[in-house]
């Protein structure tokens, strides 16, 4: 079944924010290929970069607590050891497939003619101030905030990372909930939104194990 796939799929591996396509890919750890921006270690940073004009010498200091506080951040960073390329690989694979379920949120509000909740895309969005303010203004607020949420993850719209890709992204179904309740519909609308929103996620799902968009 199309809802039992991770989101993430063999394809064509893009930029989220600069494409306008969302193409995802299984992130591999072995080869030269799985790493296109290698990170530098702090270790290699020099002060004199971060503070132009200032030595490190105690005495060429300035006198003022709050630069003396700052200098001794920049001792902390410079002498933190760079975690090992294994572990800036798993990084860069959760960051990378949270951006792409974002985006692919964005683009099933907009398929679906839904409203953005707060007016913000998903990676940018507020659901805390979101949540505070819905619950005053929107009827029966949370029973129907748990029933959409349901709804929508007994379908399968969910995001299914690998374990590399962990922890799992809770913001996507909550933001595709949100944009549904921000339409304030009957039970009936509801009822027809999720059904929406069920399909147009399964008919990405399917590009994307093209990897093509």
């Amino acid at each position: 079944m199309a809802g039992d796939r991770p989101l993430v799929h063999e394809g064509v591996l893009s930029d989220p924010l600069i494409d306008g396509d969302i193409i995802t890919k299984k992130f591999e750890h072995d080869g030269p290929e799985s790493n296109p921006c290698p990170v530098e270690a702090p270790s290699a940073i020099h002060s004199e970069a971060l503070t132009p004009g200032m030595t490190k010498t105690p005495a060429s200091r300035p006198s003022s607590a709050g630069f003396d506080a700052f200098n001794k951040q920049i001792d902390i960073f410079l002498s933190t050891p760079a975690p090992d390329e294994q572990t800036m690989k798993q990084r860069a694979a959760m960051v990378k497939v949270r951006l792409e379920a974002a985006r692919l949120a964005d683009a099933i509000v907009e398929v679906s003619r839904l409203k953005q909740p707060a007016g913000q895309a998903c990676i940018m969005w507020d659901w805390q101030k979101w949540d505070s303010d819905a619950k005053k203004r929107i009827p029966n607020f949370r029973n129907r905030q748990v029933s959409i949420r349901d709804t929508l993850k007994t379908a399968g719209v969910v995001t299914k990372p690998l374990e590399a890709q962990r922890p799992p992204f809770g913001r996507f179904d909550q933001y595709l909930t949100a944009s549904i309740l921000e339409m304030d519909p009957s039970d009936e609308e509801t009822f027809e939104k999720c059904q929406a929103v069920i399909e147009v996620f399964h008919k990405k799902l399917e590009v994307f194990g093209h990897g093509v968009l």
